[in-house]
């Protein structure tokens, strides 16, 4: 790692300061960025940074520290330029800055989704584009973002952590095929180790931790392999994911096809009594149906976001002619998520009118929690009651890495 330069998020402690040691160790110099915050945001030892930059300068090595929240699209991009602008190059960003806001879903607020989300996805997001010109230019660079078990196969009272991990690991992916052609390699690690966040996990939930044949759970046996990813042997690796713990390394595959549930070539279009005789007994082990009745969703009440058109539209028929009353959820925007109409949701309830089933319209967006809140209303002011939500509503705003906004 000689000459090259490393940025390591979330490098004050934990797995973060022993990724950067390790680097520092190998020879790379590091801008070691760690703004000192305690697991709920606030500030709690801002010397953090400086601290592991003594070490690794005291132990021959070269170091430099940054203390920006990695949380925000304008952070990201001074902690590149800092980087750049101390060392002249940069060759390598491994992004492990996080923090915690645990709770049921249940009681999870706005706040605490958000600050969860700014630190994980964005603040990947804000350190890796900014990276991504760079590496873009020079033909070459290593990008080491952290995914977590918690994302990938899920915890109970982190909805909001999981799904800012499972967003990275995604992330990761699409990163490594937009830079692959450019010498650019993106890979995430699931690590397994005790740190100050692992330790705020409830005690019911850390019985593999607390047994006697565990494996060692030292933060210091995940930087080797990041360090190997970040080194030029790595090359042929991309747009992988690895879990990480106790000097194990596992690959983990991508999702594949467990088993086909429906086949429309041999049973014509799918019917929910197919599922019910034949899928159910697939996945369940067992084939008996659910309800005899033509109208199994009789009474239900449905909430389908994005139902204006599409997929949504097509479920909210579906569910409809099933015997459940809807909220056809849509704010009749473009593809782009720009305009507002009212148009495709009011016409879906009239098509639900017109099969004999029961609708309301909703025009409120989902892409806030008070917007969220009107939704829900909505069904329960109208029918009062709610026993499902579905979710399709989306947008998109495609571009390749290093030029998105």
């Amino acid at each position: 790692m000689d000459n090259k330069v490393a940025i390591v998020t979330g490098a004050g402690r934990g797995i973060g300061r022993a990724v950067a040691e390790d680097l520092a160790a190998h020879g790379a110099k590091i801008l070691v960025v760690d703004p000192g915050l305690s697991l709920d945001g606030n500030v709690e030892n801002a010397s953090l940074a400086d601290e592991v930059v003594e070490g690794i300068n005291k132990a021959g090595g070269e170091a430099k520290a940054n203390k920006l929240s990695v949380a925000s699209f304008e952070a990201g991009e001074e902690i590149i330029k800092d980087a750049m602008d101390s060392f002249g190059r940069l060759d390598i960003v491994v992004t492990v800055a996080g923090i915690l806001r645990d709770r049921m879903i249940f009681n999870m607020t706005e706040d605490e989704w958000h600050d969860v989300i700014d630190v994980h996805l964005t603040g990947t997001f804000s350190i890796v584009r900014h990276a991504a010109p760079i590496f873009r230019t020079q033909k070459s660079g290593r990008i080491i973002t952290f995914s977590s078990t918690s994302g990938l196969f899920g915890n109970a009272g982190q909805a909001n952590y999981g799904a800012a991990k499972s967003g990275i690991a995604g992330f990761t992916k699409v990163v490594g095929k937009d830079l692959g052609k450019y010498g650019v390699t993106a890979n995430s690690i699931a690590p397994s180790a005790d740190t100050r966040m692992t330790a705020s996990v409830p005690e019911e939930f850390q019985t593999l931790r607390n047994n006697p044949y565990k494996e060692s759970r030292d933060p210091r046996d995940i930087a080797p392999f990041v360090t190997y990813l970040a080194s030029d042997y790595s090359a042929p690796i991309n747009s992988q994911i690895f879990h990480v713990s106790g000097g194990t390394i596992n690959q983990l595959m991508e999702l594949r096809r467990k088993v086909t549930l429906f086949n429309p070539i041999s049973k014509g279009r799918f019917k929910q009594e197919d599922f019910d005789s034949e899928g159910r007994g697939l996945v369940f082990g067992f084939g008996d149906k659910n309800n005899e009745s033509n109208k199994p969703l009789d009474g239900k009440v449905a909430i389908v976001t994005g139902s204006g058109r599409g997929i949504g539209r097509g479920i909210a028929l579906e569910l409809s002619k099933l015997g459940a009353n809807i909220v056809v959820n849509d704010v009749g925007a473009s593809l782009d998520g720009s305009g507002n109409d009212n148009g495709p949701a009011q016409s879906v309830v009239e098509e639900v009118s017109e099969l004999g089933g029961r609708a309301v319209a909703s025009t409120s967006s989902v892409a806030s929690v008070a917007g969220g809140q009107e939704i829900v209303d909505k069904a329960i002011e109208e029918f009062g009651r709610l026993d499902i939500v579905i979710t399709p509503a989306g947008i998109l705003r495609d571009r390749m890495i290093f030029n998105m906004t």
